[in-house]
């Protein structure tokens, strides 16, 4: 009956799983499911069709079917589990994946650009706040996509590979 709540911080020990918001027809915008979570139950927030966004901590483990079912209105989800969660297409039924973006770590970008439903999301990398360099400025002989295809320009919001002339190469993100 809570139906102006636009934000849930759900992080403390009375929340090791979620399943209390399926179905509800709340003002719920913002999701936050912390560190003291490890499982997301079926259903959990499913019909939650005001969802804007959702941030899952690196120790959930499960998400059940059906978890964000309905929740039309998702357009971003950030992850911090270093590896994707088994999910099946109920998780995120009702929800166009494919306009939705996926933040996830740097070192987990390729786990979660490849395997089967995590992979439809826009994958993209977080974390990334800025970089100083202090060494003296290299001659770029190119720019590689993480294929090794040969690109024109680095592609902003993904990972690019850097070489330059004296042979060394270097990840870049483009903001």
């Amino acid at each position: 009956g809570c139906k102006n709540i636009t934000s849930l911080f759900l992080d403390n020990d009375n929340f090791a799983n979620i399943s209390a918001f399926n179905d509800s027809k709340t003002s719920v915008r913002n999701i936050y499911i912390g560190k003291s979570v490890s499982q997301i139950n079926a259903n959990a927030f499913s019909g939650c069709s005001n969802l804007l966004s959702a941030t899952i901590c690196e120790n959930v483990s499960e998400i059940g079917n059906n978890a964000f079912a309905g929740c039309s209105k998702l357009n971003e989800v950030t992850n911090y589990s270093e590896y994707p969660q088994p999910i099946n297409e109920t998780v995120f039924s009702g929800v166009n994946v494919k306009a939705c973006s996926l933040y996830v770590m740097e070192n987990s970008y390729y786990y979660y650009s490849n395997v089967v439903y995590w992979k439809d999301f826009l994958v993209k990398i977080t974390g990334v706040e800025g970089v100083e360099v202090d060494e003296p400025q290299k001659e770029i002989e190119g720019y590689y996509d993480l294929k090794g295809i040969r690109l024109e320009k680095p592609i902003r919001g993904q990972v690019n590979i850097v070489r330059y002339t004296d042979g060394s190469t270097k990840k870049l993100v483009v903001k």
